[in-house]
């Protein structure tokens, strides 16, 4: 069986490149200086940087084009480097211009082969495309394809000579001791003197724990104030809540929050346990 180094290598006929798994980050300098700072003003990083290079060849042989010769009338002996043409009468007339032009969807030309005078413009169209797979393994690969085009189709595949990837590991979770965060929440709360109910919350967190300030899966210190059986006032600390919206489908923000307290109305301890999401 191949090794994850020998299938990440580039295999370019299909369009595959070579992937590097490093710090995508360290080619920054490589972009222009406009995107630099943008990046560098949202603090954001590099997660990707991918190079290609490619040929594409493409020949018209025997394309017919429309010439016009412009001349004056005069006689003069032919010097040597001159074109002339001959009159009805016998006479000879300088050939002063020759101009030919060719228009396709690639190019535009407009020349003249007397004068040596060539220009042209180029309106080639392109599409790209750049796609990312990851196997169960872990494995990932990157494949481009770009062709030209002809108003809305395809006419031609350019030839990959050259693509290379360095893509950044996936962001390690880590702890952030300060990471404050502000949440609703609603459950259930049990005073000292055994008066029970619903419990709606409003907290405040300090610290956290995951892959940004803004994708933890544990938040820890959290101060609560809240309302128990609708009029009752509380005030709650809970040490660590936990993302349970991380491992529930189409939910990555809900949170399982246990609390300790006073039921301030009834000047007694409390405790209970909410469910909230966090701003």
């Amino acid at each position: 069986m191949a090794r994850n180094s020998e299938l990440q290598e580039a295999k370019l006929e299909i369009g595959r490149a070579n992937t590097v798994i490093g710090d995508a980050n360290t080619m920054i300098n490589k972009l222009n200086d406009k995107i630099k700072d943008e990046i560098k003003k949202r603090e954001a990083v590099l997660t990707l940087y991918a190079e290609l290079e490619g040929m594409y060849k493409v020949e018209q042989k025997k394309v017919k084009v429309v010439t016009q010769i412009l001349y004056k009338d005069r006689e003069i002996p032919i010097p040597i480097g001159k074109v002339f043409v001959k009159n009805e009468n016998g006479s000879y007339s300088e050939v002063t211009s020759m101009k030919f032009n060719y228009n396709d969807f690639r190019i535009s030309v407009e020349a003249d082969a007397v004068k040596q005078e060539f220009s042209y413009k180029l309106h080639q169209k392109f599409r790209g495309i750049f796609i990312e797979s990851k196997a169960p393994g872990g494995l990932i690969n990157h494949y481009a394809e770009i062709y030209e085009m002809n108003g809305d189709k395809d006419v031609g595949k350019v030839e990959l000579t050259s693509f290379k990837v360095i893509r950044s590991e996936e962001a390690k979770s880590q702890m952030f001791w300060w990471a404050p965060h502000l949440d609703l929440s609603l459950g259930y709360g049990l005073s000292g003197t055994l008066d029970h109910g619903f419990q709606g919350e409003i907290g405040f967190s300090f610290s956290g724990y995951g892959k940004t300030k803004d994708d933890l899966n544990w938040r820890f210190i959290r101060l609560g104030a809240g309302l128990l059986r609708g009029n009752r006032a509380t005030a709650t600390i809970s040490p660590v809540q936990y993302n349970l919206g991380k491992n529930i489908p189409f939910l990555s923000n809900l949170w399982i929050v246990p609390g300790v307290g006073m039921d301030l109305t009834s000047r007694t301890w409390m405790t209970n346990l909410t469910l909230g999401v966090v701003f």
